[in-house]
């Protein structure tokens, strides 16, 4: 009696496939981020024999699932992998975000232990070159100059900020209106997502994107770059604009802004599409296909 097929799935970047098949052993990869050749963002010797060791094992594995069609994309460019070995499975939202009411929000933020600044819009991320935290807050200094915004405030939530991010803001006419705000649980996110004026998302580079479908399920409108993939996580509800053009980020968002409730609409549709139920139904089709092949 043949043995039944096992499958191998393996779903950290770290751990790349380790060999080819076995009689009855067929592995699977997720794949979550880039793989690099960043302009501007040159990588070392020992990152780049790291690289090769991640690109060699994905080439191993029957199958990659990959978490937007930009990294699969650029998974096939750089590995040579065919369209049938490579598939995308969007992230779930691994947190039952949803719309919180303002006075729950508002009292929540306020027991953080700091005076909530409102209006606000509110950044998440960490310190990562590609998540341009500089440029978040030279396009705040930018909008806080138009009269719609001259009394927004900025919340930056997520990891403390670097030397080089302190001395941007501290440096800033706008310096008491741009506030750190560290070590914040699933819930605190979800306030901030909730009544934020909008997120502001203009990463350089994402394998995913993650605050784009956290906070349009929360009712927050996003405004992210007008680069791949944060266009596939956004949709159409998102309002895209240049990360490198601050000034001209600031017009976009005066000019978008006033269909806010559509919007708004629009996103809570949007995020929809990252449930647990249609990951899981992708990844078993992904399972499926490498039987299929097997057979």
């Amino acid at each position: 009696m043949p043995q039944p097929l096992r499958i191998l799935h393996l779903i950290s970047s770290l751990n790349p496939a380790g060999g080819g098949p076995s009689e009855r052993l067929r592995r699977i990869t997720t794949r979550y981020q880039s793989l690099g050749e960043i302009a501007g963002n040159v990588t070392g010797f020992s990152g780049r024999i790291f690289q090769r060791w991640i690109l060699s094992g994905l080439k191993r594995a029957q199958h990659v699932v990959c978490v937007s069609e930009q990294t699969r994309s650029e998974l096939r460019r750089l590995s040579g992998l065919p369209a049938e070995r490579c598939s995308v499975v969007p992230n779930a939202l691994n947190y039952p975000y949803r719309p919180m009411v303002s006075d729950e929000a508002r009292a929540r933020l306020q027991r953080l232990g700091t005076s909530a600044p409102w209006p606000f819009f509110v950044h998440v991320g960490g310190n990562q070159w590609y998540k341009n935290r500089a440029g978040v807050v030279r396009i705040f200094m930018q909008l806080a100059a138009l009269p719609p915004f001259q009394s927004h405030h900025l919340i930056m939530a997520g990891k403390p900020w670097p030397d080089e991010l302190r001395a941007l803001v501290q440096g800033s006419a706008l310096a008491a209106r741009i506030h750190e705000w560290t070590e914040l649980a699933n819930e605190d996110l979800r306030a901030l997502y909730s009544t934020a004026e909008a997120l502001l998302f203009p990463s350089l580079q994402e394998g995913f994107g993650w605050p784009i479908a956290e906070a349009q399920a929360c009712g927050c409108v996003v405004v992210t770059s007008n680069r791949a993939p944060m266009t596939e996580v956004g949709g159409d509800a998102a309002v895209y604009i240049d990360p490198d053009d601050a000034p001209g980020t600031a017009a976009v968002i005066a000019g978008t802004l006033a269909d806010r409730d559509a919007r708004v609409e629009a996103g809570l549709r949007n995020a929809e599409r990252f449930s647990g139920a249609q990951m899981v139904e992708g990844y078993v089709a992904a399972y499926l296909r490498v039987v299929a092949a097997a057979q």
